[in-house]
């Protein structure tokens, strides 16, 4: 095992920008966004909980924060075998755009 540190170069935790800069995703959407694209289909896949109630309060405020940034979750499901719980997110470009532009006026 300790072996196995001695190899590490870097540790830290884990998170959503290690799926969104680090793959090119975030280039595809702002080049589909130029392109003129006013919505973009994204893949959420949260980790999976096997307690039905946690696991519906974690969609429940995942929808709302995906519709707080102007986006709408149109297809979820959970696949306990795979534990697995992917939503499919619609992520509208201009109602983000009004979503933000709200939110600075808000807060002058």
């Amino acid at each position: 095992m300790a072996r196995l540190f001695r190899q590490l170069r870097n540790v830290r935790p884990w998170g959503p920008a290690d799926r969104l800069y680090e793959t090119g995703l975030k280039e595809e959407f702002d080049g589909r966004i130029k392109a003129g694209e006013e919505s973009v289909i994204a893949e959420i896949e949260i980790w999976f909980v096997r307690d039905e109630t946690r696991r519906s309060a974690i969609e429940s405020a995942l929808r709302t924060l995906v519709g707080t940034e102007g986006g709408e979750v149109i297809q979820s499901a959970c696949i306990p075998e795979l534990d697995t719980m992917p939503l499919c997110e619609v992520a509208d470009h201009k109602r983000r755009k009004a979503v933000h532009a709200r939110r600075r006026t808000d807060q002058v």
